[in-house]
């Protein structure tokens, strides 16, 4: 009777271990599957957000480009304008001035040189 009590016993033990045993490999399968998708998910999360960090910087280096553009449009048509306001100096002074032909190929050479100045700038 002593030893049915004790393989009674035994066999618990063992029923016991191996449920403890069972309840372990699944956590640790759990832990194992949650760390994968946890993981995965900060991998997805990582490459939006740099996604989204050089869709920012696209978008700036294109407004960039866009305001290098229109900067570069007032220039050409701010020395256009100065060019024309040299011109419109020198035929006036040309005109009021009544002066030899010698002076005024000097006058048309001085607005020659101006108008290299501003495109040199």
């Amino acid at each position: 009777m002593e030893e049915e009590y004790q393989k009674r016993k035994e066999a618990e033990r063992i029923e016991r271990e191996k449920k403890e045993r069972k309840l372990h490999e699944r956590i640790k399968t759990e832990q194992k599957e949650e760390r994968k998708r946890l993981e995965e998910e900060f991998k997805r999360e990582t490459e939006a957000r740099e996604k989204k960090q050089q869709e920012e910087k696209q978008k700036l280096d294109e407004m960039m480009k866009q305001m290098e553009k229109e900067m570069e449009e007032i220039m050409k048509k701010q020395q256009e304008e100065l060019i024309r306001q040299k011109q419109e100096e020198a035929r006036r002074e040309a005109e009021n001035a009544h002066l030899p032909w010698y002076e005024l190929l000097y006058l048309a050479k001085k607005v020659g040189n101006w108008i290299l100045e501003l495109v040199n700038k």
